[in-house]
């Protein structure tokens, strides 16, 4: 079997599993710092519990962002990447990739359906 057609086979089965649509709020597995939650028009989500996100119902987990430089004071995430931060007086000093590149890329590749409904 060619590797496009594994990689259509692959994507149409992901699509399957994780792509279904909740009815339950039982059957809504998410990541940690998130909960499922349904709005009005009952469609469910997981909601962070400490900042404004919505994700996808039973997304796998992203990997962990890698930051070893000693000028990293945390981790941030928003609508372009997750990346690694350098902050100081309350203010952004200095950003950077994760630096476990090829796990990232691994993941958004393997979950690239996702990718278009959140910033990883």
């Amino acid at each position: 079997m060619g590797l496009m057609v594994k990689s259509v086979l692959c994507l149409a089965f992901l699509v399957c599993v994780y792509g279904q649509k909740v009815t339950k709020l039982e059957d809504c597995n998410c990541w940690e710092g998130y909960e499922a939650k349904q709005d009005n028009d009952g469609k469910i989500m997981c909601q962070g519990k400490m900042v404004l996100a919505l994700k996808p119902c039973n997304l796998p987990e992203a990997p962990k962002c890698v930051c070893t430089e000693d000028t990293v004071t945390g981790i941030l995430s928003d609508a372009e990447g997750t990346w690694c931060n350098q902050r100081k007086a309350g203010k952004e000093v200095k950003r950077w990739p994760c630096e476990n590149k090829d796990e990232w890329s691994a993941y958004k590749v393997k979950y690239a359906e996702f990718e278009k409904s959140y910033a990883l």
